[in-house]
């Protein structure tokens, strides 16, 4: 919840905030709204030095989601790429399917297959887009690119995510990144943006981390996110160094599986739920 909306919900008592942002720098006029609070909650140890840095004085938490192992079995054949996120510019749908079209020009056995939705938009764009992106790469011949605009249940996303081979997220930063996650709970091979809290857990026996540089914040729809500016700045993937990850995936899937249900064992030992539960509970017997 976006901290404007705190003061609806605050009472005489102790007063936590829940919140996240994914950028290097807190918007403004949120800083004194959470130094009234009596502790802050997050999902990173990154976006808690973002707090602190953008002036945040109260304590802060940085509590991440407990890790599930679950099951995914590959079925062979098609090498199937997956992403899941809300269109915008943030989740940088446009360098996924520049670097996906570069990975494989020639409509090699592979597809991405992208779940996704623009809040209180017409999702009829979201293919010309796509059909655009695709243009400009000037691949020899177009990629297979599945698009499903369905909001989903908890589970039928699941469901959606498990039918992949792999999950791709190139965003210019993320507060956690919950389909990567549940990607990485499925043993999946992920490859993902090393910029934000992907790179704090994606290091965890992740192979597949792709390089960013800082940049200034561009193109943000202030309709999705009125909080971002240009004076903030997030990571911008190297597009090439993600589809040689996507060949080198494609190429030896079985060393990748492999690799990522080692890290499967590592997230799961690192983020259990009984260490999470402990701090949470040392935190709020501290404040």
């Amino acid at each position: 919840m976006v901290p404007d909306l705190w003061k609806h919900f605050l009472t005489q008592e102790k007063n936590i905030g829940m919140t996240t942002f994914e950028a290097d720098l807190l918007p403004a006029h949120w800083v004194p709204i959470m130094n009234q609070m009596s502790g802050i909650i997050t999902t990173s140890e990154w976006n808690a030095d973002v707090m602190r840095k953008s002036g945040v004085t109260t304590p802060v938490l940085a509590l991440s989601p407990a890790f599930e192992k679950k099951s995914s079995i590959y079925g062979g054949g098609e090498l199937r790429f997956g992403a899941s996120f809300q269109w915008s510019k943030r989740k940088n749908y446009t360098g996924l399917i520049r670097a996906f079209c570069m990975a494989f020009p020639n409509k090699e056995n592979v597809s991405l297959n992208i779940k996704t939705h623009i809040d209180g938009k017409n999702e009829d764009q979201i293919p010309i887009a796509i059909k655009n992106i695709v243009k400009k790469s000037r691949a020899e011949k177009s990629p297979t690119i599945r698009i499903m605009t369905k909001n989903l249940s908890a589970q039928g996303n699941l469901d959606f995510l498990s039918k992949q081979h792999v999950h791709v997220s190139l965003s210019h930063a993320e507060g956690w990144g919950l389909p990567a996650w549940e990607a990485a709970e499925l043993g999946q091979p992920v490859i993902l943006s090393d910029f934000g809290a992907y790179a704090e857990w994606g290091k965890t026996g992740m192979q597949n981390l792709v390089p960013c540089f800082l940049t200034n914040i561009y193109d943000m729809d202030q309709s999705i996110s009125p909080f971002f500016t240009e004076r903030m700045r997030w990571g911008e993937p190297d597009l090439n160094t993600a589809a040689l990850q996507m060949q080198a995936i494609y190429k030896d899937y079985n060393t990748a599986k492999n690799l990522a249900l080692n890290s499967q064992e590592l997230l799961s030992s690192k983020y259990n739920l009984e260490d999470q539960s402990s701090k949470l509970m040392k935190f709020l017997e501290n404040l």
